[in-house]
């Protein structure tokens, strides 16, 4: 599993005047590595109530009181954390006379190892002017949770004994209240 991760970088002002760097993660997913190859799909803006498209931090800014300034870029990441898998791949790479990127490896402040790619690409903020149709709300902005979700099937049979198992009687605990 990799995990993938778009941010942007904030400043946020400061009554003292020095800004401070602060972040917004605009999306996050975990995909599977299939045959040597992987590919995600993260969704940078969303769609507000009244249908125009802006980022996560955008959304919350007034809740928030957030006084920040986006920078124009947005670092997508990727990182991969094997519990035990990393040694493993490192002999199977030096078996093939490879060797991970030193600059590809990162260590937790706990010392655990794991792999990380960034790659910073200049994304302006969605326009002003970018309005879709407003979503409706269904069910009051519930959604339909009225439908019943069905469950799968159980992967086994259980099977019933035909007689009690013993014959002590009920404790007051085993009573349904």
């Amino acid at each position: 599993e990799i995990n993938l991760m778009a941010v942007r970088l904030l400043e946020q002002h400061q009554t003292s005047g020095i800004p401070k760097l602060t972040y917004s993660v605009l999306d996050y997913q975990v995909v599977e590595v299939e045959e040597g190859s992987w590919r995600g799909n993260l969704q940078l803006w969303q769609q507000s109530s009244i249908g125009r498209w802006q980022e996560t931090w955008q959304m919350d800014q007034k809740e928030l009181s957030l006084q920040v300034s986006p920078l124009e870029e947005v670092i997508f990441l990727a990182t991969f954390t094997p519990i035990d898998q990393l040694t493993t791949l490192e002999g199977i790479l030096a078996q093939q006379g490879l060797q991970l990127s030193s600059e590809l490896l990162r260590t937790t402040a706990e010392g655990q190892r794991y792999l990380h790619l960034e790659k910073t690409l200049p994304l302006p903020l969605p326009p002003d002017d970018l309005i879709s149709e407003r979503p409706e709300p269904h069910n009051g902005g519930w959604g339909t949770r009225y439908l019943l979700i069905e469950e799968p099937p159980m992967p086994y049979q259980v099977q019933f004994p035909d007689e009690r198992q013993s014959d002590r009687p009920a404790t007051v605990d085993e009573f349904l209240y």
